[in-house]
């Protein structure tokens, strides 16, 4: 995906908070080692669910972030037309 920023982290983030159907908990960075994931918050004592896994560079998260947010909206279009899994 080329370069990416934290902001492009965060942005990404972000919008993956606004498309969320269930808005008790929402997702997160985590970042260690040099690295970063993607983390969903599960309770309100912070605890976290990993949703990528390993703490990767700024690009390749990004990058993970995109198309899980891809597989997210299109399940979201599959449930709105009635779509059943085979």
């Amino acid at each position: 995906m080329g370069r990416a920023t934290r902001k492009d982290l965060e942005n990404a983030v972000k919008y993956l908070n606004r498309i969320q159907t269930d808005n008790k908990f929402n997702y997160g960075l985590s970042g260690a080692y040099g690295g970063w994931q993607l983390v969903k918050y599960v309770n309100e004592f912070g605890g976290e669910q990993n949703i990528t896994y390993g703490y990767r560079p700024k690009s390749e998260t990004l990058d993970l972030i995109v198309q899980y947010r891809k597989g997210y909206e299109q399940a979201l279009l599959d449930i709105e037309k009635g779509v059943k899994k085979k």
